[in-house]
């Protein structure tokens, strides 16, 4: 099977209806405003709510199409970019409060489950860094991760029983989690929902005027909030955390096995210079491994196929597999100095935001959740100043944050000089988009599979970056901060409020014969 034959979706909502929330159709007056029915949205509603305040979710989409519905559904107390990077950039005592607040998500999310008796195939289970190769770096990252873990707290194992790898180096860690990410969360919008808590999908939130009270703006009406939580993944509009941040996609690809698939349990499998992260699932009697890995930076290439067929390979070399189910793919934005901005920024007091999770959503979600809800009923939370977006951290954040700047201006400045293909617009094959010039416009044009063609501005409408084709989402990305349109140009996710400008395309008309002149014969 290949890559254009597997279904593009994630594997999750095979096994779950859409929900069915109504869209905004009347102003309001709230105490919070929650942009995003994400995790991070959803946990920060319920506890408001149950606080008593008057909340409304506004979700551009549906419950669960977005962040949280396209990740793997793994729940862990490592961080991505490993709990060891912290040490170069972090005190002893942040990485134990980063650990700690981990851990906390994940029990609460367990006790959400139980307390509402939600089915979404919540188990815990083991954790496993591990490579397969005779490897000196691997050998030496797996070790300082595991001083690093044990240093915070955490129940460090050698070995395995009934591990599905030959392995040269491994440690586990039990009592990590697994769930279905998908039905979590449309059960817990559902549970959520009262007087307190309202939530509206297909309601996209355009503009944010900002003040002692915001205003949110949708294509009809408007909310008038005294707060605002942007869980939008990364907070709409212009914010210097943008600037800290590097913006990453990468797919993940479920396999359905012939026979037995793994035992359940998150396992980071170090090979080469990759981290492919693998998990099973289990799903009306059928038997599923997933595998993601080989990140690459949002906007920077027009192809993947290689990326996709790597994660094909790697399937059909560990595992019996029968045939690829879904693929689908994820963004995460990496910080400057390896932990979330949560919180508000220096210039705001009442716009919250939560972003730079890197690839752990789920249990970074949790916390921004909790921890937002705190800050807007004036809870006391331990982790208000590790993860505070306005945090001092120069010598931490400085190369990261310096390499991503250079980046950003490097393409503005290929914007205002990048050479385009004045033919290429009639070159266009159905379902295929290209950057041309119409007019003296720079145009994103996508020819549709009817043969159809539709054109948009190719400057996103963010910072006016150039935004570039991606052949295998069918989507325009832009390179400089992730946002992303769809092939006909209305935001798809990332800080941008707007859609890419559409442009209406003409057609020369062919000069008539003057009245008096007989036609050809």
């Amino acid at each position: 099977m290949t890559k254009n034959e597997i279904p593009y979706k994630p594997l999750w909502p095979s096994w779950k209806e859409a929900t069915t929330f109504p869209s905004l159709s009347k102003n309001l007056r709230v105490d919070v405003a929650v942009i995003g029915a994400g995790i991070t949205g959803l946990t920060a509603a319920y506890h408001l709510a149950k606080a008593g305040m008057k909340v409304a979710v506004l979700e551009q989409s549906q419950i669960g199409a977005g962040t949280t519905g396209h990740s793997t559904g793994n729940l862990y107390a490592p961080v991505d970019e490993s709990t060891h990077s912290m040490d170069d950039k972090h005190n002893f005592h942040i990485r134990q409060l980063v650990t700690l607040s981990r851990i906390k998500a994940i029990d609460a999310i367990e006790q959400n489950i139980k307390l509402f008796g939600m089915d979404c195939g919540f188990k815990r289970v083991p954790f496993y860094l591990f490579s397969t190769q005779e490897d000196k770096n691997h050998q030496k990252k797996i070790e300082r991760e595991t001083r690093a873990l044990d240093h915070a707290g955490l129940k460090i194992q050698n070995e395995a029983p009934n591990f599905p790898y030959q392995y040269t180096s491994m440690l586990a860690l039990e009592n990590q989690a697994q769930f279905n990410p998908l039905q979590y969360l449309q059960q817990f919008a559902s549970i959520i929902t009262d007087n307190n808590c309202s939530i509206y999908e297909n309601t996209q939130v355009l503009d944010v005027e900002k003040g002692q009270s915001s205003v949110l703006k949708t294509s009809k009406e408007m909310i008038k909030a005294e707060k605002v939580i942007m869980a939008t993944h990364t907070p709409k509009g212009v914010y210097g955390a943008h600037a800290k941040m590097e913006t990453f996609r990468e797919f993940a690809l479920a396999g359905k096995v012939k026979q037995k698939s793994p035992d359940p349990g998150i396992y980071w499998h170090l090979q080469d210079n990759r981290k492919f992260s693998v998990r099973s699932y289990h799903g009306e009697n059928k038997a599923y491994v997933i595998v993601l890995g080989d990140p690459y930076l949002t906007g920077n290439t027009s192809s993947n196929s290689d990326r996709i067929n790597n994660l094909q390979v790697y399937l059909k070399n560990h595992f019996d597999i029968d045939q690829f189910e879904c693929l689908w793919a994820g963004q995460n934005y990496k910080p400057a100095d390896h932990l979330p901005y949560i919180g508000t920024s220096l210039t705001e007091s009442n716009i919250y935001i939560a972003t730079g999770f890197s690839a752990d959503g789920l249990v970074y979600g949790t916390v921004a959740g909790t921890l937002i809800a705190d800050m807007i009923m004036g809870n006391p939370n331990p982790y208000i100043d590790i993860y505070n977006p306005s945090r001092l951290t120069f010598f931490a954040s400085a190369k990261r944050t310096a390499k991503e700047n250079v980046r950003v201006l490097s393409n503005l400045a290929k914007t205002a000089f990048a050479p385009v293909d004045e033919k290429a617009f009639h070159d266009i094959k159905p379902g295929d988009g290209k950057i041309t010039h119409i007019d003296s416009r720079t145009v994103a044009a996508y020819r549709e599979p009817s043969g159809n063609m539709v054109a948009v501005s190719a400057i996103c409408p963010h910072l006016g970056c150039q935004v570039r084709w991606n052949g295998e989402e069918r989507s325009w990305d832009c390179p400089c901060h992730g946002s992303r349109f769809s092939a006909s140009g209305e935001v798809l996710e990332g800080p941008a409020y707007q859609g890419l400008q559409p442009i209406k395309l003409t057609t020369k008309k062919k000069n008539k014969p003057s009245p008096d002149r007989k036609p050809d014969r």
